[in-house]
């Protein structure tokens, strides 16, 4: 269950009389989230193989209303809001390893993945808000673009675990690039 903070500040002047308001909000939510693909892997060559993808991806967040603490003339109450999307993606695997795999061992291996992730529906919910004088007001959230995805990835493990380290990108569609890093252990227990 998701947890969510905010911290807004306003600073201004009037007649060289400088004055500030802020306020802070604190929220719970709900996700619902599944992924499902289909991917092969042709080998070519004893330490080369290629693997693509295809994925499909759904996200449903549902947030509380709230109503955040501080000055009188800055605090809102803000509107439960509900967000969903659903993705697409297709990508292509190329990956080295310095020696043979089989079932029960990965060797030390470098993974290239590179594709699209395409947002087929779903929006970002739109906050209502409300000032302690009444007045309200709404505002719609960008929506998630389609972008060009790009991972690197260091690997090797074995039935009984799994290390991970990778590094990735997205090339939004009409701008903008994001940045993610990960790394993971899996045990088999």
């Amino acid at each position: 269950r998701p947890k969510f903070t905010s911290t807004r500040t306003f600073t201004g002047s009037v007649d060289n009389q400088t004055f500030g308001y802020s306020a802070a909000g604190k929220w719970k939510g709900q996700t619902i989230s599944g992924t499902g693909g289909v991917s092969y892997a042709f080998q070519a060559g004893e330490h080369f193989k290629l693997k693509p993808r295809a994925v499909i991806e759904y996200f449903h967040l549902k947030e509380n209303a709230y109503t955040e603490v501080g000055n009188a003339p800055f605090v809102l109450s803000l509107a439960k809001r509900t967000s969903t999307v659903a993705n697409a993606m297709t990508t292509l695997v190329a990956s080295w390893s310095v020696a043979p795999g089989d079932y029960e061992n990965r060797p030390f291996t470098i993974e290239v993945e590179g594709g699209r992730r395409s947002r087929i529906s779903g929006e970002v919910g739109q906050t209502t808000a409300t000032f302690a004088s009444g007045d309200t007001f709404s505002l719609t959230g960008q929506q998630l673009p389609s972008a060009w995805t790009g991972e690197v990835s260091l690997l090797q493990g074995g039935l009984d675990y799994t290390w991970k380290i990778s590094g990735g990108y997205e090339k939004m569609e009409h701008g903008g690039t994001g940045y993610s890093a990960r790394a993971s252990v899996a045990i088999a227990l």
